[in-house]
């Protein structure tokens, strides 16, 4: 009998995914993948068209093995029975689609998604006389909350997690967007990361680096155990992955420590990232890997799977609307940062435009880190115009 299989990343061990599976009428066998390396995996099995017939894919990488040939698009029958755009939070809904031709087609399903919130404890910001309802709506008032605090006696007020990946990029996408500035046009053919909207946010996410631990020379050294200082209430405030919330609700236990708890959305927009499932071209049993990425987004499933996997939360909406998403405050904030949020684009060589303005970001953090008291802007200038020329003349882009 004809076998699926499906490659996942960080899931393979899942039972609520196995139980999923074992309730199709076929057998199936999962490939496991770690997020380091999934991408070279996933881009070999396009390459070679050999491997197997469903994949996790992360929501950035659709457009490049799109655009290789080696991803099968849903029909409009199949994408209904899934439940539709609608079915979906509107940020994740887009990562799915990629241009073909004059229009765009459905390349993947929306399957889990994360977001960037801001955590901070109630009671350290009350001690403040600092109102938490509005301590960190606008770029200005996260500023205010923080210096309130220094001046209140905290000794480190901001906390943040930038290892590995693209995450310095998503952290500060919310200064730069909030400030009307970008990183790439919709079509992906002019940088817009070098305009002054987009240098003012990221001039003013870096100033935060007179909040951080003393005598941090590195981001990634403050990554290292950022969720543990904060549980540690050894920081104040800390903006991190939407997923840890499951983290520190279920390591604090005590009512004491979740009431105390707050979860914000950042200033408006936040990052939102994720996954999908995508069924490949060369796939040869098409019908079974439909009904398996159809039964693997059902309700029931993504609800159990959001709990397997603490770093992320259901892509489908009606789970949020019922308990405990629906009912608790901590996640009424992740799903205002998922509703209010955007993806990047999905356009040709985002992939390595990102791992190059990833890679200066970092730098400018260590940079700051080092000597917080130079002059910010004229940092984060100089760093801006030397990579936008690098990648107008390697990426074929204009500026």
């Amino acid at each position: 009998m004809d076998k699926l299989y499906l490659s996942c990343i960080g899931l393979a061990e899942s039972q609520s995914l196995r139980n999923a599976l074992d309730q199709l009428d076929f057998p199936y066998e999962i490939y496991k993948m770690v997020w380091d390396d999934a991408w070279e995996e996933l881009a070999k099995i396009g390459l070679y068209r050999s491997g197997p017939d469903v994949s996790q894919v992360g929501t950035t990488w659709l457009e490049g093995l799109v655009t290789s040939g080696s991803v099968r698009p849903f029909t409009d029958e199949e994408v209904d029975s899934m439940g539709g755009a609608s079915a979906f939070f509107p940020a994740m809904w887009q990562t799915a689609l990629v241009p073909w031709g004059q229009s765009k087609r459905v390349w993947a399903m929306p399957w889990l998604v994360d977001t960037r919130v801001v955590f901070y404890w109630r009671d350290i910001l009350e001690e403040a006389g600092i109102d938490e309802t509005t301590a960190f709506g606008t770029l200005p008032q996260v500023e205010e909350t923080m210096a309130r605090l220094r001046d209140s006696g905290v000794e480190v007020p901001w906390g943040i997690w930038a290892l590995g990946g693209g995450i310095a990029l998503q952290n500060a996408a919310s200064w730069v967007w909030s400030y009307g500035g970008d990183f790439l046009d919709a079509d992906g053919k002019q940088l817009l990361f070098d305009r002054p909207e987009a240098i003012k946010g990221f001039t003013d996410h870096l100033r935060l680096c007179r909040y951080m631990p003393p005598n941090i020379k590195s981001i990634d050294a403050v990554a290292i155990d950022a969720r543990g200082l904060f549980a540690q209430r050894r920081v104040a405030v800390m903006m991190g992955l939407s997923g840890w919330l499951h983290y520190f609700l279920e390591q604090g236990g005590m009512p004491d420590v979740i009431n105390r708890l707050g979860v914000a959305a950042p200033p408006e927009p936040a990052f939102v990232g994720g996954s999908s499932l995508i069924i490949w071209q060369h796939a040869h049993q098409a019908q079974m890997a439909v009904a398996a990425v159809r039964a693997l987004n059902s309700k029931h499933v993504v609800q159990a799977l959001s709990r397997d996997i603490l770093g992320f939360f259901p892509a489908r909406l009606d789970v949020w609307a019922e308990p405990p998403y629906a009912n608790d405050p901590h996640y009424e904030a992740v799903a205002q940062a998922i509703k209010a949020g955007r993806t990047f684009p999905v356009v040709p060589k985002w992939g390595m435009f990102e791992n190059k303005l990833n890679q200066m970001i970092v730098q400018l953090w260590d940079t700051a880190l080092a000597d917080p008291g130079q002059n910010l802007a004229d940092l984060v200038g100089a760093y801006v115009s030397s990579l936008a020329r690098r990648l107008a003349i390697s990426l074929g882009i204009s500026r």
